[in-house]
């Protein structure tokens, strides 16, 4: 934007610059008859300029406020979403460590791992709608560790069908895949994420 304006203000300067000059030459020095004075000429010109050059300028103004609007607007959306980002951390945090220390045969898993599924895919659609918006430089790195956490959630929907069913040995399955759960450091990629995004 700042280079826009640049340009602009070059234009006017010129313009006001070559004005007086082309009215002289063209207009006020020529040999043409006409019924106008040349003092009528010189305020008809003057207002005429004038006008052009003070719409270019309330122009100029206008693109420089709808502008600094966008960047304010952008920045709001931003911290909204850190300041999201940052609370579901915490939550997600907490589930994964209460899934690391609960026994395999707790009935509270299923509400752990449901819970950490709503607040991962929750994440996923606001990261999703802000890069569409290309409000953020990276998501992807984020996003694809979001995934990775939901496919795991999926592995762990998939077994509870066979544990329902009586395989006991299933169970251990679960346990491996919730364990790997709980160790995925999602906090992290979320403080990376905020910390590469907030410039």
């Amino acid at each position: 934007m700042k280079v826009q304006i640049k340009k602009y203000v070059i234009i006017i300067a010129i313009i006001i610059v070559l004005a007086p000059v082309f009215l002289d030459r063209f207009i006020l020095g020529n040999q043409i008859a006409s019924n106008a004075t040349n003092g009528e000429w010189t305020s008809f010109f003057g207002s005429y300029l004038g006008s052009i050059i003070g719409g270019i300028i309330t122009l100029i103004v206008f693109w420089g406020t709808m502008w600094n609007s966008k960047k304010e607007s952008e920045r709001e959306e931003k911290i909204n979403l850190f300041e999201i980002l940052i609370s579901n951390a915490s939550i997600i945090n907490k589930i994964q460590k209460d899934l690391s220390i609960i026994s395999m045969w707790d009935r509270k898993i299923d509400e752990l791992v449901d819970k950490l599924s709503v607040k991962l895919i929750e994440l996923k659609i606001r990261l999703e709608i802000a890069q569409k918006r290309d409000i953020y430089t990276e998501t992807i790195g984020l996003i694809a560790e979001i995934d990775r956490m939901l496919e795991k959630i999926e592995d762990i929907e998939d077994i509870k069908l066979d544990i329902y069913s009586g395989k006991n040995e299933e169970y251990k399955k679960q346990a491996t895949i919730i364990g790997e759960l709980s160790e995925v450091k999602i906090v992290d990629c979320i403080e990376k994420f905020i910390e590469k995004n907030n410039k």
